[in-house]
C-alpha cells in the first residue's frame, strides 16, 4: 500500500490521515518511486509558489495563509536538487502552468480567472522540520518525497500537525512559517505583467530577479 493512499470518503483531512500513518516520521526518509531522487534531505532547498489573490490581504501585503494547506491537504513544493540557477526556468514554468490551469478551471474546479503566479519562496527542509513553538518540545512539520509521477520527480510535500493547538497558537505557528518563507525574499516570476509586478511589490518582500537571463530571454 502506497503511503499516499488514503480514505477519500473520510471526514478526516488528507494531511491528518497521512500523519496518522507515520507517527514517528520515518516515512520522511523513504524514496517513494523510481522517478524520485530519494528522501528529502535536511540541507535541500525547496521552492513554493506564491499566488495572487489567495495569499494576499485585500488592502495589500501577504496574509498568514501561505502554508494553510500543509495542515489540511499537504503543501506542494519543488526540490531544487540541482540549485536555483540551473532549475529556475523549469520551476518558474511549472508554477506558471499550474496557475494557468487554475485560471482555466476543470470539471472539478471552478475557473479562477484572477489567479496570478507571483513568484516563489525558498527555504530548506531542515528549517521547516525544526519549526516548533517555544512552549513545547514537539516538531510539527514534516517534509516527504512525493515524486510519484515521472513528469514531476522533484515534487515534495509539507505536512503540518496542529493537533491540540487553540486558535491563538495556530495563528502564531502560521505566522512563524510565513516569516521563514520570506527569509530569502521573493523570487519573482518572469511571466508577470505590469500589474503582476505591482502585486509582487505589494507583497512587501525583498524581490529577487536573478538569474537575470530569464527576464531578458522572454
Amino acid at each position: 500500500m502506497n503511503f499516499y493512499d488514503i480514505d477519500e470518503n473520510s471526514k478526516i483531512s488528507r494531511a491528518s490521515q497521512l500523519l496518522a500513518k507515520d507517527l514517528d516520521g520515518a516515512k520522511q526518509f523513504e524514496k517513494v518511486s523510481t522517478y524520485a531522487p530519494g528522501p528529502v534531505g535536511d540541507d535541500e532547498m525547496l521552492a513554493r509558489s506564491l499566488e495572487y489573490p489567495d495569499k494576499f490581504n485585500p488592502s495589500g501585503g501577504l496574509n498568514d495563509s501561505f502554508f494553510d494547506d500543509a495542515f489540511t491537504h499537504g503543501a506542494s513544493v519543488q526540490r531544487l536538487i540541482e540549485g536555483w540557477d540551473f532549475m529556475a526556468s523549469g520551476v518558474h514554468n511549472a508554477f506558471e502552468v499550474r496557475a494557468e490551469s487554475k485560471r482555466q478551471g476543470s470539471e472539478k474546479r471552478k475557473p479562477k480567472p484572477d489567479n496570478i503566479y507571483i513568484g516563489s519562496f525558498h527555504m530548506t527542509t531542515g528549517e521547516l522540520r525544526a519549526m516548533q513553538l517555544e512552549m513545547e518540545d514537539r516538531r510539527r512539520v514534516r517534509v516527504y518525497d512525493a515524486g510519484v509521477d515521472e513528469s514531476d520527480p522533484n515534487h515534495a510535500e509539507i505536512l503540518a500537525d496542529n493537533d491540540g493547538m487553540d486558535k491563538r497558537l495556530r495563528h502564531l505557528f502560521r505566522v512563524m512559517l510565513m516569516v521563514l518563507a520570506q527569509k530569502r525574499g521573493l523570487y519573482v516570476s518572469p511571466f508577470l505583467s505590469e500589474e503582476g509586478n505591482g502585486r509582487a511589490r505589494d507583497s512587501g518582500c525583498n524581490l529577487n530577479y536573478y538569474p537575470e537571463n530569464l527576464y531578458f530571454s522572454l
